[in-house]
């Protein structure tokens, strides 16, 4: 009898090498300022303790201390020169520490594949008033040789001492909902069933088409949060969503935003629209080939 690899090869016109493809990244923080006080501007971070694991597998590690990104540079449009110098003295974003691995497992075609990803970042503060004691985030993954799609799993995953402002918020976090279903199929048909290991706030936080299936873009991937509840700002902050809260005067902080498709489960633990700035993100999953 054919394995089902073998039967699904059958109908190629060349012998090919079975093969496993990894997918793997990870980071402490990046992304852009796009203003500076009232001015408009564009300020890429250089980002800050990133790995990206190779398709054949591998250790890919990161560790970066003391990071901080300033306005010195910054080329703003004419002004007084009083203002353009405080501007300038402007600390944009400093990072205490940061670090990121992604490895994958090293075993026969005929023992499950995958690969785990940790990232953990200290001390951020960004300019008006967002500050973040520590993020830590890690993601694994399972595919049997068998089976279709990668089992992508949390590890130790939480976000800890964020401060807006005065404001101290709590984060917590539903992991158990995703831990429990740990493919898109398992999780899509947990949520239809009304499972109640997937908390009411995680089931609200992905969009839903008319028949209770979860909404896919054209490459197939949902979108929701792992956020179970946030305390410590005021209700009406929390948009319907639940994950996101719209600071006035400072914008919108995202939290535990997760990107699903069949192969991976992509996260960023918080997201700043003041700017465009992503804080402890990774993605874990595989695939076979062909």
């Amino acid at each position: 009898m054919k394995s089902n690899n073998e039967s699904n090869l059958s109908g190629l016109t060349r012998p090919v090498d079975l093969r496993y493809l990894h997918i793997g990244g990870a980071f402490a923080v990046g992304g852009a300022f796009t203003q500076v006080g009232s001015e408009k501007v564009f300020v890429p971070i250089p980002t800050v303790a990133s790995v990206e694991l190779p398709l054949t597998g591998g250790l890919s590690t990161e560790k970066c201390t003391r990071f901080s990104l300033n306005a010195s540079k910054v080329k703003f449009g004419p002004m007084a020169k009083g203002a353009l110098a405080k501007l300038r003295q402007t600390q944009l974003l400093s990072v205490a520490a940061g670090t990121a691995t992604c490895k994958s497992k090293h075993v026969p075609l005929s023992d499950p594949k995958g690969s785990s990803i940790s990232v953990e970042v200290k001390g951020v503060k960004v300019d008006g008033g967002f500050s973040l004691k520590s993020a830590v985030l890690n993601l694994q993954s399972d595919h049997a040789p068998n089976d279709p799609f990668p089992s992508i799993t949390f590890g130790t995953t939480g976000i800890v001492g964020m401060m807006l402002g005065k404001l101290k918020v709590t984060v917590e976090l539903d992991l158990d909902a995703f831990n429990s279903h740990p493919t898109l199929d398992s999780f899509e048909r947990a949520l239809q069933n009304r499972d109640k290991k997937i908390s009411a706030q995680v089931a609200r936080s992905f969009l839903r088409n008319s028949d209770g299936s979860l909404h896919r873009n054209q490459s197939g991937y949902t979108f929701g949060s792992i956020v179970k509840s946030i305390k410590g700002v005021p209700p009406d902050w929390i948009e319907e969503n639940g994950y996101t809260i719209v600071w006035p005067g400072f914008g919108k902080v995202i939290l535990g935003e997760i990107l699903v498709g069949a192969f991976l489960r992509r996260v960023i633990l918080v997201r700043l629209k003041h700017c465009d700035i992503e804080i402890g993100g990774g993605c874990d999953g595989g695939s076979t080939w062909p």
